[in-house]
């Protein structure tokens, strides 16, 4: 595991960041924001539970996940266990040792909490090239041998991450990107490595993925069809 390298920000936040980062001067223009939300960002999500934003600086894309404030309780909860941010970046780290294409991740900001206690507000990493699986299988351009072979890669790599001990723990669509032949694997805030009811999680790794295609019949039997294959190889 990589040794983040802390540094000290504005307003008491703290940014820990990958210090094999190719272009620290980039990284350290959005940590020096004290919103790290510059203008024309463009902006995937935004619910109760993160904002999700593209920026490019200089020639680097980067995707940034702030994670928002919830209820005190629930805030609390969190803040006594490892920073959600610190977990999806150590995840990405573990999932890539594997060889499954994830995005790098960049850095993590914590920002006070109670006090004492920090909460993780922010995950950077690259941004990635591609469309979302939701997308691909979306498009009546996209030929049958086409999304025979990225099905069959996305689900080589649920298969090789729960080889390795490990669950995603939200296998929906949008968490694979596609990129040509390449299909990348994102956000790891509920993945696991779990010593006890592993096979239950693994199960639901699967049902999210085929929940993925209740409205598009044909797309779920090319996966039931390669699920079937599976249990049976």
């Amino acid at each position: 595991m990589i040794a983040l390298e802390p540094i000290a920000l504005p307003g008491k936040r703290q940014a820990w960041i990958n210090p094999d980062w190719p272009d620290r001067d980039g990284l350290m223009q959005i940590l020096a924001s004290s919103e790290m939300t510059p203008a024309g960002a463009l902006i995937h999500k935004d619910d109760h539970a993160s904002l999700v934003t593209t920026v490019v600086i200089g020639p680097r894309r980067y995707l940034l996940k702030h994670y928002r404030r919830q209820p005190f309780r629930r805030e609390l909860g969190r803040a006594l266990r490892r920073p959600k941010a610190l977990h999806s970046h150590e995840m990405a780290l573990a999932v890539a040792a594997l060889g499954i294409p994830t995005a790098r991740p960049a850095a993590i900001v914590t920002e006070p909490f109670c006090t004492v206690l920090r909460r993780g507000a922010c995950l950077i990493t690259e941004a990635l090239p591609g469309v979302t699986a939701r997308t691909f299988f979306g498009d009546p351009a996209v030929s049958p041998n086409e999304r025979a072979r990225i099905a069959a890669r996305m689900v080589q790599i649920l298969r090789r991450l729960h080889t390795a001990g490990m669950v995603h723990g939200d296998a929906k669509d949008n968490n694979f990107l596609i990129d040509g032949d390449r299909v990348y694997l994102i956000d790891f805030d509920e993945t696991a490595r779990p010593r006890r009811r592993q096979e239950t999680l693994r199960r639901k790794d699967w049902r999210q993925l085929m929940h993925n295609w209740r409205a598009d019949p044909a797309t779920a039997a090319l996966f039931q069809s390669l699920l079937g294959a599976t249990k049976n190889s």
